[in-house]
């Protein structure tokens, strides 16, 4: 089946551009065919997809190279597998299974030499570095400086430039006579690129590693373009995170140019990052800038999840800066999210319902060990887990025990929480004392029972709160002062 689709895709891609559709069955044929081609990842009513496909068709018809489309909406195993979180997106597919996301402009003028360079010879032969390419560039382009003689160097260079070449354009020169060498020790490498400094000079150690460490850190602009793999990146390095929203390419480098200086000047604090609001329209909303924003500004210290949105009528770069001023001096206030607060009489005795604004007061009583269900209100599991620990809460009461450990549930779409919640249900015990955060590590298969709920509260409690669930007589806490104990 897919020979025929493989051979009449490529024998209309040379007369007629047409682009292959591609299915579950036949996916790994065509990304495993030994030849370089693109695979377009699209969805049903995406103009934008639309306008791709026209600059793919053009690109076809200039190289003849293979293209393929896969719908995620008939295909959605195949974007999952390749992380596709906004359409249109376009990867390279080597030959071998390998994918590489295409990063540059959507444009048959950037999408053709992106191509060409995946055929023959991963190192361009360069005589100067002079021309427009290189003053002012459109991609990324690395460039050797090498004495004429210097084989080795030249092997190394080879060996980086085949394994990255789906990346960026390599090319060498062993030019004395271009101003480049002026001033360079040899062998040296130049990346030229089309944002932050523009250029950027390696002239150290000259092995594989050094040089792919060297491009690695080179070609990451200071502002970074929202994906989701990049976000979790950002908050395993923990550093704040301030949003640029924009709502179009021309918009995005506009400001990304006018915030270069600052994010420069502040990139110990900071990690500056442009979301398209079309892509990613609930990010702005999340950060406090509501649903309808095409421009904004917004910084989330990413250990606390906490926002503190930009909110002007005019987005200006003064504005920004002392934004970013007062944020970096700790005079901002979050903006938290929060449901009304419950009066006490509409409320459980055992089973507290906290909200955004109550959150933090509630769960940094240090007499009390505070279990915590954190949970959105379309899940029946969570409803159910409620009714089981609003029972464990009053066990809890009939021994006594209210005055030592409290049950309380938060719903998380409509209140924010000083804590990253990446599942429903989430359970997290703030211990007594130190109000560490000890977080369930169990598994929700099934719907947990009172013992496991009392288990995991009495071997992470600081009060060490032990309860018998059978006909409770006693409290069994050792002692009425907190006492230390290790978390499991």
């Amino acid at each position: 089946m897919f020979a025929s689709v493989f051979t009449s895709g490529l024998l209309m891609s040379i007369a007629g551009a047409a682009i292959t559709s591609i299915a579950k069955p036949s996916y790994e044929d065509f990304v495993s065919n030994g030849e370089s081609s693109l695979v377009l990842f699209t969805a049903d009513g995406c103009a934008a997809c639309d306008t791709t496909v026209k600059e793919l068709e053009q690109t076809q018809l200039d190289l003849g190279v293979i293209i393929g489309e896969v719908n995620c909406a008939e295909e959605p195993d195949i974007c999952d597998e390749n992380r596709i979180f906004t359409v249109p997106t376009l990867m390279l597919s080597v030959g071998d299974g390998t994918m590489v996301k295409y990063r540059d402009r959507l444009s048959s003028l950037s999408i053709t030499p992106f191509m060409k360079r995946q055929s023959g010879q991963a190192v361009t032969e360069v005589a100067g570095l002079e021309g427009e390419d290189f003053q002012n560039p459109t991609s990324i382009t690395v460039v050797a400086l090498l004495e004429a003689d210097d084989a080795v160097s030249r092997a190394t260079f080879d060996t980086v430039a085949t394994k990255l070449r789906a990346h960026y354009a390599f090319m060498v020169c062993t030019d004395r006579s271009t101003a480049n060498f002026k001033g360079v020790n040899l062998p040296s490498i130049i990346v030229y690129k089309p944002f932050d400094e523009r250029k950027v000079i390696h002239a150290d150690i000259f092995s594989p590693k050094a040089i792919e460490d060297f491009l690695r850190k080179a070609t990451t602009p200071l502002i970074q373009e929202m994906d989701p793999e990049v976000y979790d990146s950002l908050i395993e390095v923990g550093k704040p995170v301030a949003f640029i929203f924009t709502n179009s390419l021309d918009d995005k480098y506009d400001l990304a140019e006018q915030l270069y200086p600052l994010a420069n000047q502040t990139k110990d604090d900071l990690t500056f990052l442009s979301v398209n609001v079309n892509d990613y329209p609930k990010i702005g909303q999340s950060l406090g800038l509501g649903d309808k924003i095409t421009r904004g500004f917004a910084i989330e210290d990413v250990r606390t999840t906490r926002a503190y949105p930009l909110l002007v009528d005019t987005l200006s770069l003064d504005a920004m800066k002392a934004f970013v001023q007062q944020f970096l001096s700790n005079s901002l206030s979050p903006v938290i999210k929060s449901d009304p607060v419950l009066k006490l009489s509409s409320q459980s005795s055992s089973l507290a319902t906290l909200v955004g604004s109550n959150f933090e007061d509630y769960v940094m009583d240090k007499s009390k060990d505070i279990l915590v269900e954190f949970c959105v209100p379309w899940y029946d599991y969570c409803s159910d887990l409620q009714k089981v620990m609003d029972s464990l809460g009053q066990k809890y009461a009939q021994i006594n025990l209210s005055n030592k450990v409290a049950l309380a549930t938060i719903d998380v779409s409509t209140n924010d929480v000083p804590v990253r919640i990446t599942g429903y249900p989430t359970l997290i015990l703030f211990r007594a004392g130190d109000n560490k955060a000890v977080h369930f590590d169990g598994t929700f298969f099934e719907l947990l029972s009172e013992e496991q709920l009392a288990s995991f509260i009495s071997a992470n409690s600081m009060n060490e709160v032990v309860i018998p669930l059978g006909e409770p007589e006693q409290s069994s806490i050792l002692d009425d002062s907190p006492v230390g104990k290790d978390e499991l």
